[in-house]
């Protein structure tokens, strides 16, 4: 109580716990924890609960496009109750370069967010991205996107081109030279 840290944790909580409830703090004495009549009730500061039917739809934030070859972050995040009881956040992607937090939002709120960390590849274009919350309880909810990979610029498609032609060109240079020379020699013979 000192401390500000009295929690109530319902578990499993049902949809008739909406309460209200209401903070009430009774001494007892230490021998025997026995009731005594010093106790107070604080009924101007009660709790309702608000029972959400669906569980909460987890955040993604991902830059606009991925670059192949290049380092791709994308952070999936859900908000939640209850500290000892953690949603798990799972992708429906490799599973290493995966970092986890868990943090107190403000009393009361907490947030886990899971940071996935890849090299997206060419063959990763158009592919959907899934992040999924599984909460205490069996129940599940998921966000997802479609990634979008740049490929790396080269000018391969200009300067392959560009050196056969100019190969061909060459060769036929040499060519029609050294066919004018024979033809040169020839007429010089007659």
């Amino acid at each position: 109580l000192g401390q500000n840290d009295c929690t109530l944790e319902i578990t499993p909580v049902k949809d008739h716990d909406n309460g209200p409830f209401c903070f009430r703090v009774e001494l007892v004495r230490t021998e025997g924890n026995e009731p005594t009549k010093d106790m107070f009730s604080f009924v101007e500061d009660c709790v309702e609960l608000n029972m959400l039917t669906e569980p909460p739809t987890p955040t993604l934030i991902q830059p606009m496009a991925a670059t192949q070859g290049e380092p791709y972050i994308v952070i999936c995040s859900v908000m939640h109750t209850c500290p000892t009881d953690v949603p798990t956040l799972t992708w429906n992607w490799k599973t290493e370069g995966i970092i986890m937090f868990h943090r107190q939002i403000h009393s009361g709120n907490w947030e886990t967010q899971s940071i996935l960390t890849f090299i997206p590849e060419e063959k990763d274009d158009n592919r959907e991205l899934t992040c999924t919350a599984a909460f205490n309880g069996g129940l599940k909810s998921s966000a997802t996107f479609t990634l979008g990979v740049k490929r790396i610029e080269n000018y391969n498609h200009i300067i392959i081109p560009a050196v056969v032609g100019i190969g061909t060109a060459l060769l036929f240079g040499i060519f029609c030279i050294f066919m004018a020379k024979k033809y040169k020699t020839r007429i010089a013979k007659l």
